[in-house]
């Protein structure tokens, strides 16, 4: 007959897995620091990069087409591709868990909402001549949807672009290309 388990195999199984639990613990909490560190180096590259001296450049020189430009007018590709590359990227970088919305709409959230809402109809307008079904900047929408719903989990009203909000944040974009072009960040 079998007398059961003894009390230092009891202890030594006890042991085992409490051993297990905590070296799994550790390993969770070691991952999560990790993404931190990592999202922490990606969000100081994006800063740097829409801050860089080209980066205000080309924010400047779009904002003043912009500003200028008549009726149904669409910029110039090259004009937008940079700013608008860049929301494309933080959209992929949101969706895929690379940074956290938190800091995206921090460091970007009124930009970004400014940017689709005075260039991103341009955007459905190109689907719809092009009738190919492509989403054109599919992950910056995406995007803007993200922060105005950050907006409303904080419990702030939704941002509506007045004409003179547009002509003013094109205006302090605008001042940019002068900036950029002195090498001043």
């Amino acid at each position: 007959m079998d007398p059961g388990p003894n009390a230092w195999e009891v202890a030594t199984t006890f042991a085992t897995w409490t051993l297990a639990a905590g070296a799994l613990l550790g390993v969770l909490s070691q991952n999560r620091l990790n993404r931190r560190t990592l999202e922490a180096g990606v969000f100081t590259r994006l800063n740097q990069q829409w801050d860089s001296p080209e980066m205000r450049r080309r924010r400047g020189r779009l904002a003043t087409y912009l500003l200028n430009r008549k009726g149904g007018e669409m910029p110039p590709v090259g004009m937008v591709k940079d700013v608008v590359d860049f929301y494309e990227d933080l959209g992929t970088m949101l969706r895929r868990k690379q940074i956290s919305v938190d800091a995206i709409w921090h460091s970007f959230g009124d930009p970004i909402i400014y940017y689709w809402e005075i260039i991103g109809q341009d955007f459905k307008r190109i689907e719809e001549k092009k009738q190919t079904g492509t989403a054109y900047y599919a992950e910056f929408e995406s995007l803007v949807r993200r922060m105005r719903e950050e907006d409303a989990r904080r419990k702030l009203p939704a941002m509506v672009v007045t004409p003179e909000d547009r002509s003013d944040f094109l205006g302090g974009e605008a001042e940019l290309a002068a900036e950029g072009d002195q090498g001043t960040t």
